[in-house]
């Protein structure tokens, strides 16, 4: 018994940081650039062909030795000189609201990872926009690839949400690079405007009203509400309650918005949703995700491939550490640790 339980202390303790999966080789990298909200479509577009005529040369470059002649190029993780850059053999862009979409490969199948550097260089040419590139894993589903780490910043208070993020943001770029930290949203730190409903408790709690049903209603009006759910066919499905889309709804007409209200004394009336909550403008984010229906900003974090994925996930949590004594992140702000770092947990506890 002795004998086995030094046995694993020993392997333990000599055990190596693991990571969860390879990302191989794969000869596909893409890039990702979101340019100011005010662009139009066809300032987007403008944006795309200066990529486009910044990348060209790679893709008229017939082998290696022409496309390394080009200008000099670094890894845009860290910063060291690329030896040798690949000539590109396909390229496209796509533009969307806001943003511009890249895909290339490599006409040396085996020199990919430096066609990262040639997308870093091209966007940091865009003044006002920023973005990542990142080449695909042969295991990963998602843009960070299959060693990549997944930190999410849940909170209830955007504005304390948006500051934390952003805080652990700056110390994830100087760690990792800038290249190598992606967000979602990628705009969590650019606001908007926004009108947000303040409830009336006063004149609520005349007619009797449940505040949880009165903001219930609101977003059913809205977005909709999901209310719960059913299993059919062994898949899960959401009850969500929303408006007949055949009536428009402005931001204007939402005060007009009637409400069905059963009074304490069970009387029914109908009220307009402006006499019971006021309606206040302000800045907030243009995109907001939710984790466990709590608002979140979720880092995907891509380390150097020299770093092991156990060894990044300790290195974020002792930068998560560091803001919280900093003051930079608040004490409401849970922190997360999801994607394949969590799987990398998960598979070792079960080891």
């Amino acid at each position: 018994m002795v004998i086995t339980l030094v046995a694993v202390g020993l392997s333990w303790m000599l055990m190596l940081p693991a990571s969860y999966l390879h990302d191989g080789n794969k000869n596909f990298t893409f890039g990702l650039m979101f340019n100011p909200p005010g662009y139009s479509l066809e300032q987007n577009t403008s944006v795309a062909e200066r990529l486009e005529g910044s990348v060209r040369p790679y893709w008229e470059a017939k082998d290696s030795r022409e496309a390394t002649a080009i200008a000099p190029l670094a890894d845009p993780q860290t910063g060291e000189p690329v030896p040798e850059v690949p000539a590109l053999d396909e390229s496209f862009f796509v533009v969307s609201r806001g943003r511009v979409f890249m895909i290339t490969t490599s006409k040396d199948p085996e020199n990919v990872g430096p066609v990262r550097a040639i997308l870093a260089q091209a966007m940091k040419q865009i003044p006002g926009s920023h973005g990542y590139a990142s080449q695909r894993s042969i295991f990963g589903r998602n843009a960070g690839g299959s060693n990549s780490v997944e930190v999410e910043v849940v909170g209830t208070d955007m504005q304390r949400l948006k500051t934390s993020a952003a805080h652990l943001q700056d110390k994830l770029r100087v760690e990792f690079s800038k290249f190598a930290v992606r967000s979602d949203p990628m705009t969590f730190n650019e606001a908007g405007p926004e009108r947000q409903i303040v409830i009336d408790q006063v004149r609520a709690k005349e007619l009797g009203m449940n505040v949880d049903s009165l903001a219930l209603a609101a977003r059913a009006m809205v977005d909709g509400a999901i209310v719960g759910d059913f299993n059919f066919e062994e898949d899960n499905i959401d009850l969500v309650i929303i408006r007949d889309p055949r009536i428009e709804l402005t931001p204007d007409g939402l005060a007009d918005v009637p409400l069905a209200i059963t009074e304490e004394d069970g009387r029914k009336t109908i009220l307009p949703l402006g006499e019971l909550v006021h309606f206040v403008e302000a800045d907030a984010s243009q995109s907001i995700r939710r984790v466990e229906q709590r608002r979140a900003v979720t880092f995907t974090v891509n380390p150097p491939p020299e770093m092991a994925l156990e060894e990044a996930q300790a290195r974020i949590e002792e930068l998560v550490a560091e803001s919280r004594r900093e003051g930079g992140m608040t004490a409401d702000v849970r922190v997360n640790m999801a994607g394949n770092a969590d799987k990398l947990t998960q598979t070792r506890t079960g080891l």
